[in-house]
């Protein structure tokens, strides 16, 4: 059965857990077990992200903190196991204003080598890119501030 009411919308969860640590938990008892099964080498070839295209309508409706939030304990929990591992936020729609600025800053703050940003492309126009090529753009001057 889809029952797309019991998941939060459309898009399944679009709105972060009520315990977000008891999530922390959860991802890293999930973590461990893959280290487990796959071995370092393969979960730390893997990419990780949070979310998808949460600055397109309906994806993510929660709040910039409850994000932030979501996104720390899953970072904390995927560098435990993996710390070579690629790890990002949720890519970003490039028809839509990035993800709200506030998030950008703290990329900037908890970034590491390991860290990636990615965009999924609709169109056919390069100025579809124009949105996230600048939100890539304010993080390469904040970096450098």
């Amino acid at each position: 059965m889809n029952d797309t009411k019991a998941a939060g919308g459309v898009y399944g969860n679009v709105k972060g857990p009520d315990n977000v640590t008891e999530y922390g938990e959860f991802l890293s008892a999930m973590m461990q077990e893959l280290l487990h099964t796959y071995g370092s080498e393969t979960v730390n070839n893997w990419q990780y992200r949070v979310g998808t295209e949460t600055n397109y309508g309906g994806h993510w409706t929660d709040t910039l903190e409850k994000y932030i939030a979501v996104y720390d304990v899953a970072q904390k929990a995927i560098r435990s196991v993996a710390s070579r591992a690629v790890f990002g936020p949720a890519n970003w729609n490039t028809g839509y204003p990035p993800f709200k600025a506030g998030f950008l800053q703290h990329f900037v703050k908890v970034a590491d080598e390991n860290s990636a940003l990615s965009l999924s492309y609709y169109g056919s126009s390069s100025n579809d890119y124009s949105d996230g090529a600048r939100a890539f753009g304010q993080i390469v001057d904040m970096k450098d501030t």
